[in-house]
C-alpha cells in the first residue's frame, strides 16, 4: 500500500474500499517503516494558547464534542445548536468531509466557532489536499485561531456518495503529523523555506483500537506519537476492559509520557444505529447485550437507555489510568444528544 494503513481493515480481513480483496497491509507487517518506534527525549514544552493543551496539562478531563458541518452555506443554525456547550465543554472536534461526503468548509465553521469563543480542533484529510495545500491550511489556520490540528489520512472516496471521485493521498497521517511539526518547531515548510511567523498548534491523531491488526495499534499510535502527535483521539469506545490493554500497551511504549489519550465515546439512541455502528465500522466492537436490550424496548424510551449507558461508559473511560478526556459523538446529526448526555455528566 503506498499510503497505507488505512484505519479500517474489516474483520475478515478484507479491505476497507472492496470487501472481496484481502487487505495487503496484513502481508507486510515487518516491512512497515514505522515498525518498533522510538520515543524521543522528553520536553516539556508548551505548544499553544489553547484551552486544550492547557487543560490537559493541567491534568483535568477534557470534554471534547463533535462537529458535522451541514450541506449549507449558511452556518448560522450549526452555532446555535453548539453555543450552549460552551461553558460545558473544552473544545469542539470538527470533521472534515467526514466518510468522504463533502460538507461545509471545516475552517471556515472553525473561524466562526473562534470568533464566538468556542476553542476548536480542526481535522486536516490527505484524501483532499497535496502537501502545498495542507500548508497553506495548517498556516491559514494558526492565523485565524485555531489551536489545535487533528491529523488523519481521511476515507477513501469509494465509501462516500461520490466514489468516482479522485483522492490524492500526497501524504498519510503520519506524513502530515511530521509536516504540521516541522511548521511548527521549524519554522520552515517542506521546501526548506522559512517561515515569517510559525503557527502555535497543538497536534493531534487519531487511533482504533480493535481494528484489525489489534495486536499492531497500540505500536501505531506510538509511531504517530514518536512523529510529533500530542494528543491522540480514538474511534468510538465500547469494551472498556479491551481498551484498558491498549492504554497499557501504549505506557509500555512510552507514548502516554508524550501524549494525551482522549477516548471516543458514541452517543447511541436508538437499537438501529447500533446495528449500524457493529456493521459499519470496522472495530467498534458494539456489543450485542447493548443491542438487544435496545431492540426490547420501546422506541421512545431506547433514546434514555442509550444515553443512560454512554454516561455510565463515560465514567468507566474516566477511571482509567491513562485517560485524559473523552470525545462525545453525535449520530445523525442528534447534536441534542451531546446536551443531553451533558446534562447527566458531574461537574
Amino acid at each position: 500500500m503506498e499510503h497505507g494503513p488505512c484505519g479500517g481493515v474489516r474483520d475478515n480481513g478484507g479491505c476497507e474500499v472492496n470487501s472481496n480483496l484481502r487487505c495487503p497491509y496484513l502481508d507486510v507487517l515487518n516491512e512497515l517503516p514505522w515498525r518498533d518506534p522510538t520515543m524521543p527525549t522528553l520536553k516539556n514544552e508548551v505548544y499553544s494558547k489553547g484551552k486544550l493543551e492547557s487543560t490537559l496539562r493541567a491534568g483535568d478531563f477534557a470534554i471534547i464534542a463533535e462537529v458535522y458541518t451541514p450541506d449549507s452555506a449558511d452556518l448560522s443554525g450549526l452555532m446555535a445548536q453548539y453555543a450552549p456547550f460552551q461553558d460545558k465543554i473544552t473544545a469542539v472536534n470538527i470533521a472534515e468531509h467526514a466518510l468522504a461526503t463533502p460538507h461545509a468548509s471545516t475552517l471556515a465553521a472553525a473561524a466562526l466557532f473562534e470568533r464566538a469563543g468556542l476553542e476548536t480542533i480542526i481535522n486536516l484529510t490527505c484524501r483532499d489536499r497535496n502537501r502545498i495545500g495542507l500548508q497553506g491550511e495548517i498556516l491559514g489556520a494558526a492565523a485565524l485561531g485555531v489551536s489545535n490540528i487533528f491529523c488523519i489520512t481521511g476515507d477513501h472516496p469509494a465509501l462516500g456518495d461520490d466514489p468516482t471521485a479522485t483522492p490524492v493521498f500526497d501524504l498519510d497521517s503520519l506524513g502530515l503529523i511530521a509536516l504540521a511539526k516541522q511548521l511548527r518547531d521549524d519554522g520552515t515548510l517542506l521546501t526548506g523555506r522559512t517561515l515569517t511567523t510559525s503557527p502555535n498548534i497543538f497536534i493531534g491523531a487519531a487511533a482504533n483500537p480493535f481494528s484489525m491488526p489489534v495486536h499492531l495499534q497500540a505500536e501505531r499510535v506510538a509511531a504517530k506519537v514518536t512523529t510529533g502527535a500530542n494528543f491522540i483521539q480514538t474511534q468510538g469506545i465500547f469494551d472498556v476492559s479491551g481498551f484498558n490493554e491498549f492504554v497499557g500497551q501504549l505506557r509500555d511504549w512510552g507514548a502516554l509520557e508524550h501524549a494525551h489519550l482522549i477516548a471516543g465515546v458514541a452517543l447511541v439512541t436508538s437499537s438501529k444505529q447500533a446495528r449500524w455502528l457493529q456493521t459499519a465500522v470496522p472495530g467498534a466492537r458494539v456489543p450485542n447485550d447493548l443491542i438487544e436490550e435496545l431492540k426490547h424496548l420501546p422506541q421512545q424510551d431506547q433514546r434514555a437507555f442509550g444515553l443512560d449507558y454512554a454516561v455510565n461508559l463515560i465514567a468507566e473511560l474516566k477511571a482509567l489510568d491513562g485517560v485524559s478526556g473523552v470525545l462525545l459523538f453525535p449520530l445523525q446529526g442528534d447534536v441534542a444528544a451531546i446536551g443531553e448526555t451533558l446534562a447527566q455528566l458531574q461537574p
